[in-house]
């Protein structure tokens, strides 16, 4: 929450803004239909000038609100935007002015929320006491919960603002982060399953939860969420796995109706393909699984076999192939942060329309230029495209093993401080800063590629169609 003490309108004019709001459809108001923000905040004003005191230099005009949401929620805008207009009338028991607005131009959805600082009816000031936030608060996380949102959870200690000594600590690399990261390395170091790797995270202060192919670092102390990949690569469910395993692993993931059989220590998975006739059996400790969907991480080293539906011996496979039954896990590419262009929006819609239109094109024009200039890059010599994407998938596979290698020797030396532990942390650290490079990079080739087949299939249309019309002349 902040006080807005000038600018009202400059204040509802940004948080309308139809950029962030799909063009104004997610935003509203419980005292005007017009969205002007003159005009939205002139019938503030005048609700401030008929207080008491009226408006003097330092009157505290609105109070800004922003409620945002888990990005991990099943949430739609519009649902966002019906919770938000429900919690505005419950802090203000209809009795003031407001505008909301339901934000979609971040990783989270969020609402934006001006109200009034006057009263309609008794044209006195809303106060805030060191209790009211709490309470807003609290009917913000009721509300998420009736919806089967998630809340924040309350710290154990009461939140404070950071003193210069902790400034300093998180420079020195001692954040919250940084001892997750520490706690996370020591707790893998030490685990033998992935259930006792997230028994000895939690002792440790840290809940660990399986959501789809991520985990979610929760930090108990401060409430603060943290998905994997914001740690860094190194703790994503695979590299956890090549830590518990210390070695190199490889991952196949199976659907429960494939579970042939599930004892204490192993569970025995039927081979697609094979009509239920063949099996593997891997060892339970080895296995991540989140509803439906299991996962299984398997030496690189380690010999397959295969049996029969009775467990008898048919022959051994090397751990790749199994990628004949099983799919090849998905490129785990790092998301492309869009960079928004700083035009400011026009005086109408059909200015604020242009702008959007040129905004795109450039946009358009700037990945372009990213595309051909990583083509370019990695198609110098041939000038083959399919064999580019070939080449560089090849080396982010031998860059990740590699990276996998690093990390378990990393793990082996969790809590030690010496000079060969600092060096191959760095080298984990230098690891994940050019694997994720080579990935962003494979993730612009193939960009490209469905690009030109769009291209050409859209010109092998138009070469037939101009055909069929040239024989219809003749």
């Amino acid at each position: 929450m902040k006080s807005v003490k000038t600018g009202l309108a400059k204040t509802i004019r940004y948080v309308i803004n139809p950029d962030k709001t799909r063009d104004g459809r997610l935003t509203s108001s419980n005292y005007e239909q017009s969205m002007d923000p003159d005009v939205l905040a002139r019938a503030m004003t005048d609700d401030l000038e008929a207080t008491r005191y009226g408006i003097r230099q330092g009157t505290v005009l609105g109070r800004h609100v922003i409620q945002s949401f888990d990005p991990e929620d099943d949430i739609t805008p519009e649902q966002a935007h019906r919770i938000g207009v429900a919690f505005v009338e419950e802090i203000t028991h209809g009795q003031h002015k407001y505008v909301i607005a339901t934000h979609t131009d971040r990783h989270h959805i969020h609402n934006h929320i001006v109200i009034c600082n006057a009263n309609d009816d008794t044209h006195t000031m809303l106060r805030m006491q060191k209790s009211t936030l709490g309470t807003w608060r609290d009917a913000s996380d009721r509300l998420c919960r009736e919806n089967g949102l998630g809340v924040i959870r309350k710290p154990k200690v009461e939140r404070h603002g950071r003193s210069l000594e902790e400034i300093y600590s998180g420079v020195r690399g001692d954040g919250i982060k940084d001892r997750m990261r520490t706690s996370l390395d020591l707790a893998a170091a030490h685990a033998g399953s992935f259930r006792d790797f997230t028994e000895r995270a939690r002792r440790a202060g840290i809940e660990v939860t399986v959501r789809g192919r991520h985990l979610t670092y929760t930090d108990t102390r401060s409430g603060l969420k943290i998905r994997d990949l914001r740690l860094g690569q190194a703790y994503d469910e695979h590299n956890i796995m090549a830590k518990l395993s210390r070695a190199q692993v490889i991952q196949i993931s199976f659907d429960t109706r494939l579970i042939a059989r599930r004892g204490k220590e192993s569970v025995t998975v039927y081979l697609p393909g094979t009509r239920r006739g063949e099996t593997i059996t891997v060892p339970l400790d080895r296995c991540v699984h989140a509803g439906r969907t299991w996962r299984a991480y398997i030496g690189v080293d380690n010999d397959q076999t295969i049996t029969d539906r009775k467990g008898r011996y048919l022959r051994t496979t090397r751990p790749e192939g199994l990628y004949t039954h099983f799919a090849a896990p998905d490129m785990s590419l790092a998301s492309l942060t869009e960079t928004r262009l700083p035009i400011t929006p026009g005086v109408s819609d059909a200015q604020r329309r242009y702008y959007t239109i040129q905004g795109r094109r450039l946009d358009q024009l700037r990945d372009m230029a990213r595309q051909l200039g990583t083509a370019r890059k990695w198609t110098a010599g041939d000038g083959d495209l399919g064999a580019a994407i070939d080449r560089l998938e090849r080396q982010v596979r031998d860059e990740r093993a590699d990276f996998q290698a690093r990390v378990v020797a990393a793990s082996d030396l969790a809590g030690d401080d010496t000079e060969e532990a600092r060096e191959i942390l760095r080298d984990v650290d230098a690891g994940d800063r050019r694997l994720g490079r080579l990935e962003t990079e494979l993730a612009t080739l193939k960009r490209l590629s469905r690009r030109t087949e769009r291209n050409e299939g859209r010109d092998q249309d138009t070469t037939r169609q101009r055909t069929r019309k040239h024989g219809r002349r003749f």
